[in-house]
């Protein structure tokens, strides 16, 4: 009991952070989370996970003076761009 305390209370915690929402995606390599919305974020947090669990944390933003920003399309031509790499392929 304890512990799902503790789980429930870092949930709060780490929802407070993220102000524009949380949303879940999932491709054929990938499943996960962003957190943010990049109308609203100056950065955005995706974290993807493969099939065998193995994350990937990726901050996608831009400078505030930048132009053009990042937008949702963007975020998931690259999320959709990403495939896992073999072990015999990672030099």
């Amino acid at each position: 009991m304890v512990g799902n305390s503790v789980l429930l209370g870092n949930k709060q915690i780490e929802l407070s952070r993220i102000r524009h929402g949380v949303y879940s995606f999932q491709t054929n390599s990938f499943r996960g989370f962003q957190e943010g919305d990049p109308l609203q974020n100056s950065v955005v947090i995706v974290q993807a996970f493969d099939a065998q669990d193995h994350r990937i944390r990726l901050w996608i933003g831009a400078k505030p003076d930048a132009r053009p920003k990042p937008t949702q399309a963007d975020i998931n031509r690259i999320l959709y761009s990403l495939h896992p790499v073999g072990a015999t392929e990672v030099k």
